[in-house]
């Protein structure tokens, strides 16, 4: 896959720089359009070095492979990192699994490449996950172990102490057990576990209902509780948190085709306005081509969409060969 998808790069950098020198623009500032615009500055070297070497025959130099196996997976490797972005940025936002992929599906993304970055949200990586399976066990035997030593130091019975204490303890298993299975939306919303837990041992306690809890200090002890929790979320949430914004699609996707990626919400919101756009000439046309547009399409531009090319601006590589 990795090289299939630098080979059809590689064709549309060649496709492109073989277009505008048609248009009598000289080399060196096609190269600088294309490093500016944010393509990778070893795929676009590549690219003209292999027109020059089949002497400008854009279909010979079309048919040559990316020769860097490196430079395949870096190019493969950051179209993936840069939909892992977008889909998180979605789902933080109220967007399901299903929602987010059918958006990238009809905007002409790779099914494979889709999935892929899906993997890479749903299943953490196994560096982060030893992270919390540690952090979880040791949490869990320094909270039994200093529980037994407050028991000791106070000269009260383990269990009042694991009662005083059951809404940091509640906390830590619930984040411990659910941190690798939910994505960054509900990990934020873990954050308010102790205060819902301290809240409901303040109101306990402040009931009446239950005796054994009426009994202790449970407003220090409510507010001790919300403490230790934060203190246990921070532990578990914050090493892995990671920036919500998507950031720019960098070597493979041109800068200002970035104001093209649209999000779930802007999709929801052009299908409940059903406002047809209308359709815009982008090259000429063969004498036949356009009789039979006439014949077929006059009257029906408005059913039309824009054909995706660099000049309006909807042109994007990664929507694939």
């Amino acid at each position: 896959m990795e090289d299939t998808y630098a080979h059809y790069l590689k064709k549309e950098v060649i496709r492109y720089i073989k277009e505008e020198m048609d248009k009598g623009h000289p080399l060196y500032g096609i190269r600088r359009s294309l490093l500016e615009g944010g393509h990778h500055q070893d795929l676009v070297q590549e690219a003209i070095e292999t027109l020059k070497r089949k002497n400008f025959d854009v279909n010979a130099a079309m048919r040559e492979k990316v020769k860097s196996k490196a430079l395949a997976q870096e190019l493969y490797g950051k179209i993936i990192s840069s939909l892992v972005r977008y889909i998180q940025y979605q789902m933080e936002h109220g967007y399901d699994v299903e929602e987010v992929r059918s958006v990238l599906i009809s905007h002409g993304h790779h099914k494979e490449i889709i999935e892929e970055a899906m993997k890479a949200i749903t299943i953490p990586d196994k560096e982060t996950v030893d992270y919390h399976n540690f952090v979880f066990v040791g949490s869990i035997i320094v909270f039994l172990l200093g529980s037994f030593y407050l028991s000791f130091l106070i000269d009260e019975s383990i269990g009042l102490v694991m009662i005083g204490l059951f809404p940091a303890f509640a906390t830590l298993i619930i984040i411990g057990v659910m941190i690798n299975k939910v994505n960054e939306g509900i990990k934020n919303l873990l954050w308010f576990l102790p205060f819902v837990f301290g809240g409901i041992f303040f109101i306990l306690g402040n009931s009446g209902s239950f005796p054994i809890i009426s009994g202790m200090e449970f407003e220090n002890l409510s507010v001790f509780n919300i403490v230790l929790g934060m203190v246990l979320a921070t532990i578990f949430i914050a090493p892995v948190s990671k920036p919500t914004q998507p950031e720019p699609m960098g070597d493979i996707v041109r800068k200002e085709h970035l104001e093209d990626q649209v999000s779930v919400k802007e999709v929801k919101e052009q299908k409940l306005a059903k406002k047809p756009k209308k359709s815009v000439a982008e090259r000429e046309r063969t004498r036949q081509l356009e009789e039979i547009e006439k014949k077929f399409i006059d009257g029906y531009d408005d059913a039309f969409e824009p054909l995706p090319t660099r000049e309006n601006g909807r042109f994007r590589p990664e929507m694939g060969p």
